[in-house]
């Protein structure tokens, strides 16, 4: 709707001036003013995004801080992270739609008319020419951090969803198995991923999916903030994956487990970036993940060991793996001689 109208006021005010010289001005100043009333639509866009993502915040709290104050009582968690990730994107689509918005008037609009009046007055067609394009050039440099800004909060807001979805599905016996009252240990524990795992890796499927299909312009087949948001999501992802998997205890026999989301974390990330896998943004968020599978190590060795492995900053740098991960993961392993039925969470 933002779009036409632009269109129709640039267009009748061309086929209304009065000779090539008065209505490339017209469309050229017209334009100018467009431009301003696209990026202050825009401001006021990402200040109510922003404010909005300030109110749920919240939702990073623990379960039993939000109370009735939760918006999302009541809900699916994993329809959670899709749903704030689809009202974001409304808002962010503004900013991403403004951009192409600008292009394409001056290019439909704009260009025609300063070619139109280039034969009549070459001067006046280059005095136009000139503010339109500063009006356009300074219009894009200031929608394209608005565009940042809407694509990182689009981006936590997911993220926070997704952690409320994790928290929801995973249980403690997953990495580490009970016992049962007289002391014999349960049936090993399973070499398949967890059902938070694969909650969550079906989310992120989705929204991805869903940025793909919504970032896509009309006039464009440029999906570069498409592209961008996805490695945002990805970034979220395993950042709140991380956080949630330091909350637990693990069992050396757990490492089976852990290595089993892991892959199913790889394959998901893969699937985001179906059709451009050797791409350099598919490679690197690909090996963001696999690179945590060496945190099984830490499970499976014996106490003795564990100083020295954590102490090893190449092999974990080589896994793209930061220290003071290794260190928290190394902190979550039960030691040779403790009982399994000391799990809690941290």
């Amino acid at each position: 709707v933002w779009r036409a109208a632009i269109d129709e006021s640039l267009s009748r005010t061309a086929r209304i001036a009065s000779g090539a010289g008065a209505a490339v001005r017209a469309v050229c100043a017209l334009y100018v003013d467009a431009c301003t009333d696209v990026h202050n639509r825009v401001s006021t866009v990402m200040q109510e995004m922003v404010g909005r993502a300030h109110v749920l915040g919240r939702l990073d709290d623990d379960d039993d801080a939000l109370s009735t104050n939760d918006p999302f009582a009541g809900s699916d968690p994993s329809e959670m992270p899709l749903r704030l990730l689809s009202e974001s994107l409304i808002h962010a689509n503004v900013a991403h739609g403004a951009v192409a918005l600008v292009r394409s008037a001056h290019s439909r609009h704009v260009v025609p008319a300063i070619k139109a009046a280039g034969g009549v007055d070459d001067e006046v067609a280059a005095a136009c020419e000139a503010s339109a394009s500063e009006a356009r050039d300074r219009m894009q440099s200031l929608l394209a951090p608005q565009v940042g800004t809407m694509l990182g909060v689009t981006a936590h807001l997911f993220g926070v969803g997704l952690a409320r979805l994790l928290r929801s599905r995973q249980h403690v016996q997953d990495y580490l198995p009970p016992e049962d009252g007289d002391g014999v240990d349960a049936p090993p524990i399973s070499n398949s991923p967890t059902a938070a795992c694969t909650a969550a890796c079906t989310c992120f499927q989705r929204a991805c999916s869903d940025v793909r299909a919504r970032m896509r312009l009309e006039e464009s087949d440029d999906d570069t903030n498409a592209t961008a948001l996805v490695c945002r999501l990805t970034s979220v992802a395993r950042t709140r994956w991380i956080s949630h998997l330091l909350r637990y205890k693990y069992a050396p026999a757990g490492a089976l487990r852990l290595a089993a989301d892991v892959n199913a974390w790889v394959g998901a990330v893969r699937s985001a970036f179906k059709g451009s896998e050797q791409s350099s943004d598919a490679r690197e968020a690909i090996a963001s993940f696999s690179g945590l599978a060496s945190l099984t190590s830490l499970l499976m060795v014996g106490d003795d060991a564990v100083v020295g492995l954590v102490a090893d900053d190449a092999m974990w740098s080589g896994h793209g793996v930061d220290v003071s991960i290794v260190k928290a993961m190394a902190a979550c392993r039960l030691s040779s001689s403790s009982s399994s039925s000391s799990s809690a969470l941290l």
